[in-house]
């Protein structure tokens, strides 16, 4: 009887979790006591969420309520208010997405030129124009938009592209930075001018900039990244030209993503109910019955609810932006370093709180990557200590082995020492410039581990020979065995 009593007792416990889960509710204390665990895991310096329904702020959660009101770059969801301006200005009239693109920005041409006017702006919109991650990084450090598009245009000429636009998903924020030169030129005003006067007070936002000066002036929050142990430091402010912003440097807040999405979640609908666009439009923006990724926004579904959403990542900055329109909830994580995963932990477990499910457990990439990239080279580093002074007890001679084996392992260790350099760089396709910036211990690591494992190889191989020569010729003069 004692038994069958605390074997429902565990029972009850084990059950508890999806017990105290409601579904289409999240319990405010509960999830900030989730992320606050979530924040010591990936040493957070500083985050900032806001949890919202399309009538209101519900709530928000900040690790320091005196920073609850300051700025954090917000990445890639930049790109859905991109979006926004281009679709309002193709209800307008004034764009047609699916005219070329070199209608609006006539200097622009492929290095294949029939293709040139298969680039539309739709498929910008929906990064289906052939150009790849790796060719999104390229900027000028200018804000003379005439010098800026002549750079521009030379290097998109010196692109070959492999895919036909048109036929494949390429993420890529090129994309995004000739939609913000399309507003410009179709509006004769800057990006910013026109976000400042026609979108973002319609979406109710009052403190969002779009400028390297305003984000750097109005009270933006230190930023942080990582350097090594998964342990964040005080990061400098990269360098950026306002050309770049359309597609990631927008720098908002807590309270002003808030209206945003409740401005998505009323389908464009302001606050005092004035529609700016119309609801085709709108339907269009996000994502309508697309799934997959369509203009500015990735769209999903998963058990029956709908779910968009986008995520950014800046050189020391992460966000989140999530909506669910059939649930009419949403909510927006920002954290200044730059721990995607973190904003993307946070946004399982509000998801599991409004599916009133357990939370899914998952091992921390990020996290795993950080330390190997910490621990790697430093026993990379030791072995590479030990073949050296192994081949200067032979004298530090030179030459090839004829042996096989000793061969083999130098190129081995030649490849394997490179693999997760050359792994990185094409699985996420940046290169290494880049990936210092955004990921700088990671990135780091990787070419600590190719230098010393490499220098490894290569004085083992050494080594191996001056043995031989030392075996083969007995000791001499110029050897340190005695």
């Amino acid at each position: 009887m004692e038994l069958k009593i605390f074997v429902t007792l565990l029972s009850l416990l084990a059950a508890m979790p999806a017990l105290n889960a409601q579904e289409g509710f999240v319990d405010k204390e509960r999830l900030a006591a989730r992320v606050k665990e979530l924040s010591r895991k990936y040493k957070i310096p500083d985050y900032s969420i806001a949890f919202v329904n399309e009538d209101s702020l519900l709530f928000t959660i900040d690790k320091n309520k005196e920073n609850a009101v300051k700025n954090y770059l917000i990445g890639s969801c930049s790109k859905s208010f991109t979006a926004l301006a281009v679709m309002k200005l193709a209800d307008e009239g004034k764009i047609d997405p699916d005219m070329p693109v070199r209608h609006y920005l006539p200097w622009f041409e492929l290095n294949d030129g029939k293709w040139t006017d298969s680039v539309t702006v739709r498929r910008l919109l929906n990064h289906k124009s052939g150009f790849e991650r790796q060719y999104g990084f390229f900027d000028v450090a200018t804000g003379d938009a005439a010098l800026y598009e002549q750079k521009l245009a030379e290097y998109i000429r010196s692109i070959n592209i492999r895919f036909a636009p048109g036929r494949y998903f390429l993420y890529s924020n090129l994309n995004y930075v000739l939609l913000g030169l399309i507003v410009q030129h179709v509006t004769g005003r800057s990006y910013s001018e026109y976000m400042n006067v026609s979108v973002l007070p319609a979406a109710g936002m009052k403190n969002t900039f779009c400028t390297f000066r305003e984000n750097n002036s109005h009270d933006l929050i230190r930023p942080y990244h990582y350097i090594a142990c998964g342990i964040p430091f005080r990061s400098k402010t990269y360098r950026y030209s306002d050309f770049m912003v359309p597609a990631g440097y927008i720098s908002s807040n807590a309270a002003d993503l808030a209206s945003y999405l409740r401005f998505m979640l009323r389908r464009c609908v302001t606050a005092e109910g004035d529609t700016i666009l119309r609801q085709p439009a709108c339907d269009m923006l996000s994502g309508g019955t697309v799934t997959g990724y369509a203009m500015g926004w990735f769209n999903s579904d998963y058990d029956s609810v709908r779910i968009i959403r986008h995520t950014g990542l800046d050189e020391n900055f992460a966000s989140s932006l999530d909506f669910y329109p059939d649930r009419h909830t949403g909510w927006a994580v920002l954290c200044n370093v730059n721990s995607l995963e973190f904003c993307d932990r946070v946004d399982q477990a509000i998801d599991a709180a409004l599916r009133g499910k357990p939370e899914p457990v998952f091992r921390s990439n990020e996290i795993i990557m950080r330390w190997t990239a910490f621990l790697m080279p430093l026993l990379l580093l030791a072995g590479a200590v030990f073949n050296l002074v192994r081949w200067s007890r032979y004298g530090f001679r030179t030459g090839i082995v004829t042996r096989i084996l000793p061969g083999l392992r130098l190129i081995t260790g030649i490849f394997l020492s490179m693999i997760g350099l050359i792994f990185v760089t094409k699985a996420f396709q940046m290169n290494i410039v880049s990936g210092i910036r955004f990921s700088p211990d990671i990135m780091w690591g990787l070419i600590l581990i190719a230098f010393f494992g490499i220098l490894s190889s290569f004085a083992r191989y050494f080594g191996t020979y001056a043995k031989d020569q030392y075996k083969s010729s007995g000791p001499s003069e110029n050897y340190q065995v005695t």
